[in-house]
Protein backbone atom coordinates (compact mmCIF):
# COMPACT_ATOMS: atom_id res chain seq x y z
CA UNK A 1 0.00 0.00 0.00
CA UNK A 2 2.87 2.22 1.21
CA UNK A 3 4.10 1.98 -3.02
CA UNK A 4 0.35 3.36 -3.89
CA UNK A 5 1.13 7.00 -4.58
CA UNK A 6 -2.92 8.01 -3.69
CA UNK A 7 -2.58 5.83 -0.24
CA UNK A 8 0.94 6.16 0.84
CA UNK A 9 1.02 9.72 1.98
CA UNK A 10 -2.42 8.89 3.88
CA UNK A 11 -1.16 6.03 5.38
CA UNK A 12 1.91 8.08 6.81
CA UNK A 13 0.06 11.04 8.49
CA UNK A 14 -2.31 8.51 9.96
CA UNK A 15 0.87 6.52 11.54
CA UNK A 16 2.14 10.20 12.44
CA UNK A 17 -1.46 10.68 14.09
CA UNK A 18 -1.82 7.36 16.12
CA UNK A 19 2.22 7.82 16.80
CA UNK A 20 0.56 11.58 18.99
CA UNK A 21 -2.44 9.87 20.19
CA UNK A 22 -0.17 7.49 21.75
CA UNK A 23 2.46 9.57 23.47
CA UNK A 24 -0.35 12.55 24.31
CA UNK A 25 -2.36 9.82 26.21
CA UNK A 26 0.94 8.68 27.53
CA UNK A 27 1.91 12.17 29.06
CA UNK A 28 -1.40 12.49 30.38
CA UNK A 29 -1.54 9.00 32.41
CA UNK A 30 2.06 10.60 34.03
CA UNK A 31 0.82 13.45 34.66
CA UNK A 32 3.10 15.27 32.41
CA UNK A 33 2.34 17.41 29.18
CA UNK A 34 3.51 17.61 25.48
CA UNK A 35 4.40 20.46 23.90
CA UNK A 36 4.57 20.74 20.58
CA UNK A 37 6.72 22.92 18.34
CA UNK A 38 5.40 24.11 14.93
CA UNK A 39 6.41 21.74 11.98
CA UNK A 40 7.29 24.64 9.79
CA UNK A 41 10.00 25.84 12.60
CA UNK A 42 12.96 26.73 11.00
CA UNK A 43 15.19 24.66 13.41
CA UNK A 44 17.67 23.35 11.11
CA UNK A 45 18.72 26.67 9.57
CA UNK A 46 18.91 28.30 13.22
CA UNK A 47 22.45 28.41 15.13
CA UNK A 48 22.37 26.83 18.47
CA UNK A 49 24.63 29.01 19.45
CA UNK A 50 24.34 32.43 18.36
CA UNK A 51 20.79 32.71 17.17
CA UNK A 52 21.25 33.64 13.48
CA UNK A 53 19.58 31.93 11.03
CA UNK A 54 20.70 31.05 7.13
CA UNK A 55 18.54 32.22 4.79
CA UNK A 56 19.18 28.96 2.43
CA UNK A 57 20.74 25.51 3.48
CA UNK A 58 20.93 23.33 1.56
CA UNK A 59 19.89 19.37 2.59
CA UNK A 60 22.81 17.96 1.08
CA UNK A 61 24.96 20.07 3.77
CA UNK A 62 24.92 17.93 7.15
CA UNK A 63 27.34 19.83 8.90
CA UNK A 64 25.95 23.63 9.97
CA UNK A 65 28.65 26.05 9.64
CA UNK A 66 28.06 29.48 11.47
CA UNK A 67 29.33 32.74 11.20
CA UNK A 68 30.17 32.89 14.43
CA UNK A 69 32.34 29.69 14.40
CA UNK A 70 30.19 27.17 15.90
CA UNK A 71 30.33 24.04 13.77
CA UNK A 72 28.09 21.04 14.33
CA UNK A 73 26.31 18.43 12.92
CA UNK A 74 23.18 19.72 11.42
CA UNK A 75 20.84 17.17 13.12
CA UNK A 76 22.23 17.83 16.55
CA UNK A 77 21.31 21.45 15.94
CA UNK A 78 18.13 20.90 14.74
CA UNK A 79 17.71 18.87 17.78
CA UNK A 80 19.00 21.30 20.07
CA UNK A 81 16.99 24.04 18.57
CA UNK A 82 13.82 22.11 19.16
CA UNK A 83 14.58 21.54 22.45
CA UNK A 84 14.98 25.58 23.81
CA UNK A 85 12.08 25.93 21.81
CA UNK A 86 9.72 23.65 23.32
CA UNK A 87 11.02 25.12 26.56
CA UNK A 88 10.54 28.65 25.47
CA UNK A 89 6.95 27.11 24.62
CA UNK A 90 6.84 25.69 28.16
CA UNK A 91 7.84 28.86 29.83
CA UNK A 92 5.26 30.93 27.90
CA UNK A 93 2.58 28.82 28.93
CA UNK A 94 3.78 29.11 32.75
CA UNK A 95 3.93 32.92 32.50
CA UNK A 96 0.37 32.95 30.78
CA UNK A 97 -1.20 30.92 33.72
CA UNK A 98 0.22 32.98 36.42
CA UNK A 99 -0.36 36.27 35.06
CA UNK A 100 -4.54 35.02 35.17
CA UNK A 101 -3.98 34.11 38.77
CA UNK A 102 -4.08 36.55 41.81
CA UNK A 103 -0.58 36.05 43.01
CA UNK A 104 0.34 37.27 46.75
CA UNK A 105 3.77 38.91 47.55
CA UNK A 106 4.38 39.00 51.11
Amino acid sequence: MMKNKRFSLKINDNSYSKLLNYISYKTKDEGKSLIKVNKYYASSKICSVCGNKKEKLALSERTYKCECGNIIDRDINAASNIAYEGLRIHYTNLIKQEAGTALLAW
